[in-house]
Formats: C-alpha cells, sequence, structure tokens
C-alpha cells in the first residue's frame, strides 16, 4: 500500500476487519495510519491486520499531517478557465483564415515579427481557424484579417500572406455570366488587324513595346507574342481604365493568364471579364470590393475543361499568390497576393 496515501481516524470508530478473518476494534485515540480508498471509504492498515473505516470517519493528510483539502475544495479553489468567446453571429462572419503554418499575428505589417515587442505579436499555430469579418492585402505581402470576434483582445492583426488561406465569399458576389468579347483570343496577333485605338489621359509602361506610352489598341496583345488583347481587358473597349495602376494591374495578370493556357495544354481561354468600372460591377453583380475593379482578376472559361475542374487543376499552382474560385459556367482567378478560396454557390 503506497504510504503517500495516509488518513486521519478519529476516536472511538468501530474499524471492520478486511474479509471478517480478525475481531473488529474500537481506536482509543486519533491515528494517522496508511490507507487506500475504497468505494464506502478507505482500507486502512495496521501492524498485523487491514481494516475498513467508514468515510466520515477519516480524513486525508499530507506527509506534514495536515488535512489535505476535500474535492468540493479543490474545485472552489482552482483557476476558472477563461470565458469562451462570444459566438460569432451569423452575420459577422463572412470568411474564415485557416493558418497555414506556424506564423506570428502582428500589430504592424510593416515589421517583422522579430522587430516588434511581444505585445505587438502574438504566435498562431498551424491549423487554427478563425471568423472573419473582412481581409485586405496589405505592405510586404501582408493581409489585414478583421476579425469576427476579438482574438487576442484586438479586433485586426496583420498575418503574411502566405502563410494563411482565406475562404468564404461575400454575400454580394454573384456575377452573372457575361457574353466574351467579340475580338477573338489572339492565338497569332496580326498587326495588320490591330483594331481601334484607345487614347488615355496618362502613360504606362508597354511590356510588348518596352515603352512608356499613353495609348494601346485592341487587337493587340497585351504581352508581345501573347494570346489574350486589350479588348479582352476592356471588353472591347466599353471599359477603359482611368489610372495606370489598374493598366499595372492587368498586365501582371495576363502574365498569370499566359501561364493557365500553357498549363491546361495550350487550349482556347475564353475572357468573360476583365477589367469592370464600378458602374458596370454594380450592373453584374460583382462584390463592393471586386478585384475586377483594380485590373487584377479574369472571369474566363477553358475549352473542353469543367469550370470546377480547371479550379482544381490550378488550385495548388496558383496557391497564395490570390484567389481562385469557380461557378458553373466560369472559373475567377485574381492577383491579390494572398490565398483566397470560395464558391459562387451557383
Amino acid at each position: 500500500m503506497p504510504e503517500s496515501s495516509r488518513v486521519r481516524v478519529r476516536p472511538g470508530v468501530e474499524l471492520q476487519p478486511v474479509g471478517g478473518v480478525a475481531s473488529r476494534i474500537v481506536l482509543s485515540e486519533q491515528a494517522v495510519l496508511p490507507a487506500q480508498r475504497i468505494n464506502e471509504g478507505w482500507v486502512v492498515e495496521l501492524p498485523t491486520t487491514r481494516f475498513i473505516v467508514p468515510a466520515i470517519a477519516a480524513v486525508p493528510v499530507g506527509t506534514d499531517g495536515k488535512a489535505l483539502p476535500s474535492l468540493e475544495q479543490l474545485k472552489e479553489t482552482a483557476p476558472r478557465p477563461p470565458a469562451p468567446p462570444p459566438p460569432v453571429r451569423q452575420d459577422d462572419a463572412v470568411y474564415t483564415v485557416r493558418v497555414l503554418s506556424n506564423t506570428w499575428f502582428k500589430l504592424s505589417a510593416n515589421h517583422q515579427a522579430k522587430e516588434l515587442p511581444a505585445d505587438k505579436k502574438t504566435l498562431v499555430r498551424s491549423g487554427t481557424v478563425l471568423a472573419l469579418k473582412d481581409h485586405e492585402p496589405a505592405a510586404r505581402g501582408h493581409v489585414i484579417l478583421t476579425m469576427a470576434t476579438l482574438y487576442q483582445g484586438r479586433a485586426k492583426w496583420a498575418a503574411y500572406g502566405p502563410h494563411v488561406a482565406i475562404e468564404g465569399n461575400l454575400p454580394d458576389n454573384q456575377p452573372n455570366n457575361e457574353d466574351p468579347p467579340t475580338q477573338a483570343v489572339l492565338h497569332r496577333p496580326n498587326p495588320g488587324k490591330r483594331g481601334r485605338k484607345i487614347n488615355l489621359s496618362f502613360g504606362f509602361r508597354c511590356p510588348r513595346l518596352n515603352a512608356w506610352v499613353n495609348y494601346f489598341y485592341l487587337g493587340e496583345p497585351v504581352l508581345a507574342g501573347g494570346n489574350f488583347s486589350w479588348a479582352e481587358v476592356t471588353k472591347n473597349g466599353q471599359r477603359i481604365p482611368t489610372d495606370a495602376k489598374v493598366i499595372g494591374n492587368a498586365i501582371r495578370i495576363a502574365k498569370a493568364m499566359e501561364e493557365v493556357r500553357k498549363r491546361l495544354g495550350s487550349r482556347t481561354v475564353t475572357v468573360t471579364s476583365w477589367y469592370r468600372d464600378p458602374a458596370t460591377n454594380r450592373r453584374v453583380g460583382g462584390a463592393s470590393r471586386s478585384r475586377h475593379l483594380v485590373g487584377d482578376a479574369v472571369d474566363f472559361v477553358v475549352a473542353g475543361i469543367a469550370p470546377k475542374r480547371v479550379n482544381t487543376l490550378l488550385d495548388g499552382w496558383w496557391g497564395s499568390r490570390g484567389g481562385l474560385a469557380s461557378a458553373s459556367s466560369f472559373t475567377h482567378i485574381d492577383a491579390r497576393g494572398h490565398r483566397a478560396r470560395w464558391s459562387y454557390g451557383f
């Protein structure tokens, strides 16, 4: 019987022998004895025999002889666990963020974690999933996460984009299936069919010409030798960008679209939506902060491959470079700079 279990038995209690092989005895004075817990009390050990002591007649004691606290007392003095966070209302949680690898949530996207004091960062383990109200790109490849409920006492955190995945779709993001531009995809650009010239009020660096220009032709490819035209970027000139940043974004996603086409066997890729001005975006049911508004998003169809299959084939390759989603009639890709995935539900 382990010495660590000891009880103090009060005097005058009748002890019943285990197995009935000895006579009952009554202690004349208090005694501290080795003991073992059983359902009806304790089994105590005397020099020659073991006896049963009723639970009400014995008190557990420590090695110093002092009474140990009861289970009820322990429950009363034990530190209480932190209160669970309030439940997330359905209208608060639009997205979830899933942490892909151990990372720091920080109060600043402009600093590395090692540059920040402990009260301005918190380590978040891989596999953690949290509810979000919103998210937006930030400096240095980061994303600002607006939490549905406070996380570590904060409403907003900055996370490094490649370390997290955003999942979920805004309720107002239900774009209609748009008709493709009449300009065919330029598999073999023909300088003799340049199309209409679009003059701009600003300049941009044209990668095809490797020069600064303030115009483009609808029938010309965005990239030298490329397969996507400015007609597809602008819906045949119906949606003209108003600043150089949109043009730069369109050029950037055009490079990705060339990769998409190559990865999918150089099949015909038909663009259904690229740049959208605000009025058009509202008309077609786009999200209020759609990436189409800044020019780095494309909705497209691949000949002979269903949109959901296209999504599956591109998912791992596109990774944390941006958003990827599919509907029954098109696939969406954008270059927001962090992983985002969702379904349109149709």
